[in-house]
């Protein structure tokens, strides 16, 4: 059900003006009917259906004390399973009421209202409007609007959002009127096309979209994914500060080339030769003009119309974009049904006749073939259209919005794909001071932290944030990116704030654990993570050794021993002190350094031939990828140019240990586990 902008909307206001949403929608405003449900609409059928059948009896738990008493309640519907651009939030409900009104000059008419204070058992409509938010990646203060809400399988109750600024409210100055806000924000809806997401329905259709979320979400590698790994004809740049239009798109450039040296003999130029006759060659500097990423990507799509070529732009808001597209901003809108831009722009002199001479990026060295697909306004340079063909993918970190905010009119030129921060499911982990720490855990704890302190979704860190090597973040790799960021740029204005996070309970005179005191200088003069002050950040955070948890997934005491834990520890051929956790990750890792010949699939068959051990004992890439249990606690182990993926939960069972060892030891392979003695 489609609703009107100003009924649903989020942190936007025109000074002056004290306008508030409506927070509801008409469903029966027609005179001649007396106000009757406008059935004759399907989709209003399908919310009168949907909330009946969530109706609830007990109206004495709900509270509409905020709201107007001019209002009977027909209905009060509680729904459980709500979505926000088709995502589920879990843990939530929302309640829709259908009201009659009685106001002076709507008595009468029936409404569905969906008011943030409507509270049923306790809970406001907010808090899952809260949810929603972080969902969208919007901070508190970003603004947001709902533009249709839509029951479906008579349960299931879904709201079609989008976001005009993830970080700030929307001000709008006493000259703009509500109608001219409604109008820019209805061009930002998704067209049929498109899915509620505002993302079309085949991500690789999508001619223009950016890929925004807060560090490490995975927005490069997504497009790596999308269009690296299929190997897709493409050209890639990174903004910054300092990107213009000539870095974008091209200009003269000074260039050294080879030329035939000359001398003047009376009136004439003659070229000086060698001793054996032969032109004797120096290097001059000419200027000539240097296409860049977009001339390349440009000239590229249009030789080649029957493949997709991609324009790829890293970091777009880290540079000016008014400054950056200039006049290509024109280009930009896009025809649904062509492809081509709707606007054409006439390019200067310069473009022009790169466009139309040069043989290596231009046009000049076409096939007769190539030359019938392309319009000779095209060829010639006069007209600059974007093909069909080539797609504008770009990401953007939420985190560095600040430096160059992206107005609206370029917006919605594009498509906006949030990306969330998620559990990745690759069992990294840290590795501090002889313990291992579950690197999910400690980003859910220090986002935890990091909204609750600043209140703001745009500083928190996604699973990429740091990379891990074999499954492993070592100390100095976790202080060096991750500690620097967080104490530099999310919690530097914020320490007292943070509260235990940073203190440094083993330095009474100098409580604070600031980040100089996790390095130390060593022996050789250079600087040292002290590993100590590593364990202190996660004690003070909450997050627990790996080694010290009881339970495994399958609900079993993880531990033998009358302590509720076992540190036994292991050793692959005499060597190491290994957890029992990860020793089956090791032995592995040890069994294809030993076999580097052969193929992922050839390790997990080899090492399946012991038997199922555990769930999900070794598996490939492609298993992986495959299952769809919540908690995969498989950690990746390199093979070649791929990975695979051993399990490191469920050790704690019964004799699985022994079993390893037994099994592994029967083999032939050249890897004996043992029990390493105290």
């Amino acid at each position: 059900m489609k609703i009107d902008i100003t009924s649903m909307f989020f942190n936007s206001r025109i000074e002056g003006q004290t306008a508030t949403p409506a927070w509801g929608t008409s469903i029966g405003q027609n005179k001649s009917r007396a106000c009757r449900i406008d059935d004759f609409k399907s989709e209003v059928v399908d919310m009168v259906i949907g909330m009946t059948y969530k109706s609830v009896a007990d109206i004495d738990k709900l509270d509409v004390s905020k709201g107007s008493g001019n209002r009977d309640i027909i209905t009060c519907s509680v729904f459980e399973d709500v979505y926000i651009n088709n995502k589920k939030i879990d843990n939530t409900q929302y309640v829709l009421l259908l009201v009659r009104e009685h106001s002076k000059s709507h008595d009468g008419r029936l409404l569905i209202s969906y008011a943030p204070y409507i509270k049923y058992n306790g809970i406001e409509n907010q808090s899952c409007i809260e949810l929603m938010q972080q969902l969208l990646g919007c901070s508190a203060e970003g603004c947001w609007f709902v533009y249709d809400i839509s029951i479906k399988n008579q349960s299931e109750l879904y709201f079609s959002a989008v976001v005009v600024n993830p970080s700030s409210p929307m001000v709008y100055s006493n000259s703009i009127k509500s109608k001219n806000r409604s109008e820019e924000w209805k061009a930002l809806i998704p067209s049929e096309g498109e899915s509620e997401s505002g993302i079309k329905n085949s991500i690789s259709d999508t001619l223009q979209q950016i890929f925004y979320g807060a560090p490490g979400t995975g927005k490069s590698n997504t497009i790596k994914s999308e269009v690296d790994q299929k190997d897709l004809p493409r050209v890639r740049t990174t903004f910054h500060p300092d990107s213009d239009y000539s870095t974008f798109v091209g200009a003269y450039k000074p260039t050294s080339v080879e030329v035939p040296e000359m001398t003047k003999i009376g009136t004439k130029a003659v070229p000086v030769e060698n001793p054996d006759g032969t032109p004797r060659i120096e290097k001059k500097i000419v200027y000539e003009f240097v296409p860049q990423a977009f001339l390349k990507a440009y000239t590229g799509a249009w030789k080649n119309q029957d493949e997709p070529f991609f324009l790829i732009i890293e970091e777009i808001n880290r540079g000016n974009c008014a400054q950056i597209f200039g006049d290509l901003f024109q280009l930009l809108d896009r025809n649904d049904e062509t492809g081509l831009s709707d606007y054409p722009i006439s390019p200067d002199e310069d473009i022009q006749k790169f466009l139309l001479t040069d043989k290596k990026y231009g046009f000049a060295a076409l096939t007769d073939a190539q030359k019938a697909s392309i319009p000779i306004e095209v060829q010639s340079g006069e007209l600059m259209i974007l093909p069909k063909n080539l797609h504008i993918w770009a990401t953007m970190n939420t985190s560095d919005q600040s430096l160059f905010p992206i107005d609206s009119a370029f917006k919605r030129r594009w498509d906006w794909q949030y990306m969330p921060i998620s559990d990745a499911q690759k069992g990294w982990q840290i590795e501090a001071n002889g313990k291992r720490y579950d690197w999910w855990q400690f980003l859910q704890k220090m986002n935890d932290k990091i909204g609750s302190t600043t209140n703001s979704e745009d500083k928190k860190l996604g699973y990429f944030f740091c990379k891990a090597k074999n499954g492993i973040i070592d100390s100095e790799t976790f202080v060096g990116k991750v500690v620097f960021y967080i104490w530099n740029d999310v919690f530097k204005d914020f320490a007292e704030e943070a509260g235990d996070l940073f203190k440094d309970s083993s330095d009474p005179q100098n409580p604070l654990l600031s980040f100089n005191k996790f390095y130390t200088i060593g022996m050789d003069g250079k600087a040292k993570v002290v590993d100590e002050k590593v364990e202190r950040l996660f004690q003070n955070l909450g997050v627990n050794p790996i080694a010290e948890s009881e339970i495994d997934e399958e609900g079993e005491e993880d531990s033998e021993t009358t302590e509720g834990k076992d540190y036994t520890r292991y050793t692959i051929n005499g060597e190491g002190s290994i957890p029992k956790r990860q020793l089956s990750t090791q032995a592995v890792r040890k069994y294809i350094e030993l076999n580097p010949e052969l193929t992922p699939e050839q390790v997990v068959a080899n090492w399946m031939s012991l038997g199922n051990i555990v769930s999900h004992f070794v598996e490939t890439k492609e298993q992986f990828d495959a299952r769809t249990d919540n908690s995969k606690r498989s950690l990746e182990v390199p093979c070649g140019d791929s990975i695979i993926y051993v399990a490191w939960n469920g050790w704690g069972i019964g004799n699985k240990m022994q079993t390893l060892i037994d099994s592994v030891n029967n083999k032939d392979w050249g890897i004996k586990l043992a029990i390493k003695e105290t």
